[in-house]
């Protein structure tokens, strides 16, 4: 819901902000405190756009991720017992929330415990255990649970004309912070190699998110909202090494500069953000009184003989995203949208019809006969899902 989208984004932007601080810490320089919002910015530019989709779980991911990168600090810097507890629990409910999420507990544990085990206390080898136990536990549910009653995949490319590989790079550099934890990254192997530095936990954590990256391509889901997990995961490391080792302003300017450009486009994110929510707010309402006064609700669904592919799959997708979201409205936990496959003008039941973007997708024009059959309920033509009532 909308509350629940405002309150998680608020928890989101606290947890970036103090794990931001607690990796720079300023300590009364103004530069570096300088340095640490803009890092905040670019925290909350990276995950305020997925905040746009109401029937996205995506901002519960972020803001479960903020929370684990905050706890991992307070484990491996002060050794606390309470992070380890809710660290743990935080990041047990993110690897169940996305089918990538296991990669990154994953890298993590691994790298972890295998470059910081002679130098690990006790009570962070066993932090690192148990993320690594997260992500393998959840490989055993899934593997008897899910992947044996598949039967086949859609297209991972996301309907892309890219290949796999392609697209995968495409969406690698759409994220500006990767492109920055290169050379970061760079920098600390020829000081831990070269110069003898000793390896940190922050290194881990830059190393995991791009771990995190490469099992996004090999496990074929190349869409931006999951390398926006890598970049957030590694945004606190990276403000940690650069007011390390660069000079302070350097530091500071750097940052801001890649904030100012990343967070050009807010203003049009908030805007879309209020409209966005204004008229989804407005259309659930009034499906939910069409549901009281007994509106059938149909949804349109075209098909041929095709093979499945990402379009197929997405409106599949809506189509149960929006039967949940209507039942929780309406408190029918067995609400069911009629599926149609075929629109016949002459011999129209009234109600209201459902028709997403990806039917023209599939079928060029093919929802203007629904569309100029009766009153759209939705005020934003370009949403992925218009509703008309037809009398």
């Amino acid at each position: 819901s909308t509350f629940t989208g405002q309150q998680c984004f608020l928890i989101f932007a606290f947890g970036s902000t103090l794990a931001v601080f607690n990796a720079v810490n300023p300590q009364n320089n103004i530069w570096k405190y300088i340095a640490s919002f803009a890092a905040i910015a670019i925290c909350i530019q990276r995950g305020y756009n997925s905040f746009l989709d109401g029937f996205s779980t995506i901002w519960v991911d972020y803001t479960l991720l903020m929370i684990w990168v905050l706890c991992t600090y307070f484990v491996h810097a002060k050794q606390s017992k309470s992070a380890l507890v809710i660290g743990l629990i935080a990041l047990t409910y993110l690897t169940y929330c996305l089918e990538a999420n296991f990669v990154l507990p994953l890298c993590h544990g691994l790298i972890g415990l295998g470059f910081t085990w002679k130098s690990s206390s006790k009570l962070e080898k066993v932090y690192l255990f148990g993320v690594l136990a997260t992500a393998i536990i959840f490989l055993i549910v899934y593997f008897f649970t899910c992947y044996i009653h598949i039967e086949e995949a859609y297209d991972g490319s996301h309907g892309s004309e890219v290949t796999l590989l392609g697209n995968a790079i495409k969406m690698f550099i759409a994220q500006k912070v990767l492109w920055v934890g290169l050379v970061v990254f760079g920098w600390r192997m020829y000081r831990i190699v070269f110069k003898k530095e000793q390896y940190e936990f922050w290194d881990t954590m830059i190393i995991a998110a791009f771990g995190f990256c490469c099992g996004c391509a090999i496990l074929k889901l190349n869409w931006v909202m999951y390398y926006t997990m890598a970049s957030l995961f590694m945004v606190p490391a990276l403000a940690h090494y650069m007011t390390q080792y660069l000079n302070d302003q350097l530091a500071a300017a750097l940052l801001i500069a890649l904030a100012l450009f990343m967070c050009r486009t807010l203003p049009k994110y908030v805007k879309d953000n209020q409209n966005w929510r204004k008229d989804t707010t407005k259309m659930m309402n009034d499906l939910e009184e069409q549901y009281k006064e007994g509106v059938t609700f149909y949804w349109y669904e075209p098909t041929d003989d095709r093979e499945w592919c990402f379009d197929m799959e997405f409106r599949a997708w809506l189509r149960d995203a929006m039967q949940t979201q209507l039942g929780w409205q309406v408190g029918d936990r067995e609400f069911q949208l009629n599926i149609i496959t075929e629109f016949d003008e002459r011999n129209i039941n009234p109600g209201i019809y459902m028709v997403s973007k990806q039917n023209d997708n599939l079928f060029p024009g093919i929802n203007e006969q629904v569309l100029n059959a009766g009153d759209c309920m939705t005020e934003d033509k370009e949403r992925d899902i218009q509703c008309v009532k037809i009398n």
